[in-house]
């Protein structure tokens, strides 16, 4: 409804009509929203359990920053598109309607600023180099936090969002006044646009340092002289190529808003300016921020971490529940079972549970050792690459076996205690290519200490 105050005020609204026109466009956002916010929901969900689940079984595969982030952005991806679906059938005016829309704008601009943390983050770790600190990472989410109380509230407690007749959704109030747009962009807009192009310059700088370090480790390795390269000049491409793809990954989850807000952002735009709906641009609006939950659930299953874990809980589970005499033993009838009472071994009752994990481990997650690499891997300093690593399952521990490195068996429970153990796939060595000297510097140290650089590196990643 127009505003029938002065029309030189920042209030007044000239009353654009900014509806979507026909039941069949409004009846199909209303599904778009209805469907893709509930599939967001469900990947949310989704990345929530799998993160949780594998941090109840070893907390140090989940042990890294931009993975924490991703855990609080799926919880507000799932907050979001509940309000979302409340807010397409809230056609009223009155406290509900005040509320979804500052949900709404509180909960994309959370997001957002998540987000940019994990931006922040790599670019503190990555490209300045600089060590992680845990108190950093708690500024991360108390930050965010303030940042978006303190950019909506205002909006909110100002009386600024609720229902609007000319646009007829529960978004801001005389939407096509000069003040609105001012506190639209003030609250909301500019945040969005701004934390977007920080992510997207970030993601930029990471790929052009990714490229640089490459050359470097190149040229750095074109003079070394002859005879001294081998197991070193391996290991820094093994080290490389581990950090290339971990960062790269960490890289995906900044650039999630750029795809579901840029349509948001044009729409917006285009109302102000334009004072019309488009409906192409309203659709790519529509489903661009229905589709955060879906797209960070994509990024997750792509990172490496998860893809360790998993391998890292499959032979847990292999080395706790396989083992052919204990399977034979508890599947058959409790009365038909030896009774293998003897002084070294006395009877014992195994749990329906159990005998469950044993079933399901044996059928559907496999028992055979992995041969083509393991989840763990330490690199000595004679390592030759044509050896294959073994994996070997006992029944009471898991074992990796290299044979160049005297025979000597790992055991499982050391590996946990080291610090990349979970991140640190198929490589222990750690690259610093900003400078030859740093590369340099690599030749006197030790694989162990190299091991630990690159643990609290990872971590803090």
């Amino acid at each position: 409804m127009a505003s029938t105050i002065n029309t030189n005020s920042w209030d007044y609204d000239p009353g654009y009509d900014l509806r979507l026109k026909g039941d069949f466009e409004n009846n199909a956002v209303m599904i778009i929203n209805v469907v893709l916010n509930s599939a967001s929901i469900l990947c949310g969900s989704l990345v929530l359990i799998i993160y949780f689940a594998i941090r109840s079984f070893e907390p140090k595969l989940m042990d890294r920053v931009s993975l924490r982030l991703t855990a609080a952005i799926s919880a507000v991806d799932v907050l979001k598109a509940v309000v979302y679906i409340l807010f397409t059938f809230v056609a009223v005016s009155g406290p509900a309607c005040d509320f979804s829309a500052w949900a709404i704008i509180f909960l994309t601009n959370y997001y957002i600023f998540l987000t940019c943390m994990i931006a922040f983050n790599l670019q503190y770790v990555f490209l300045h180099n600089k060590p992680y600190h845990p108190s950093l990472e708690r500024i991360y989410f108390i930050a965010s936090f303030l940042l978006s109380v303190a950019t909506t509230v205002p909006a909110w407690a100002a009386g600024r969002v609720g229902w609007d007749d000319n646009v007829g959704v529960c978004w801001w109030k005389n939407y096509s006044s000069k003040r609105t747009r001012a506190w639209e962009w003030g609250c909301f807009l500019f945040w969005v646009v701004a934390c977007s192009i920080y992510c997207l310059v970030v993601v930029i700088l990471v790929i052009t340092k990714l490229e640089m370090n490459l050359r470097k480790l190149d040229r750095f390795n074109n003079a070394m002289p002859l005879g001294t390269h081998g197991s070193l000049e391996e290991r820094r491409r093994k080290t490389h190529k581990t950090i290339k793809q971990l960062v790269a990954r960490i890289a995906l989850y900044t650039l999630i808003p750029i795809v579901t807000q840029g349509g948001f952002i044009l729409m917006e735009i285009w109302l102000q300016f334009k004072h019309e709906m488009h409906p192409g641009i309203n659709y790519w609006s529509v489903i661009g921020t229905d589709l955060p939950g879906i797209l960070n659930l994509v990024a997750f299953l792509m990172d490496p971490a998860l893809h360790n874990s998993v391998k890292v809980v499959r032979e847990s589970l292999i080395a706790k529940y396989y083992h052919e005499e204990s399977y034979q033993r508890t599947t058959m009838p409790l009365k038909n079972q030896p009774s293998y009472s003897t002084s070294s071994e006395p009877e014992y009752y195994v749990s329906t549970w159990t005998r469950f994990m044993r079933y399901f481990v044996r059928y559907f997650v496999g028992s055979k050792c992995d041969s083509t690499g393991s989840t763990f891997y330490r690199m000595s300093s004679n390592h030759n690459s044509s050896n294959t690593d073994r994996v070997c399952y006992t029944p009471t521990h898991l074992q990796v076996v290299n044979s160049n490195i005297n025979g000597e068996p790992i055991e499982m429970n050391d590996l946990r205690d080291s610090p990349t153990w979970d991140q640190n796939s198929h490589t222990i060595g750690f690259l610093e290519a900003d400078t030859a000297l740093a590369l340099q510097d690599q030749t006197r140290t030790t694989p162990k200490e190299e091991k630990e650089k690159l643990g609290k590196f990872i971590r803090g990643l």
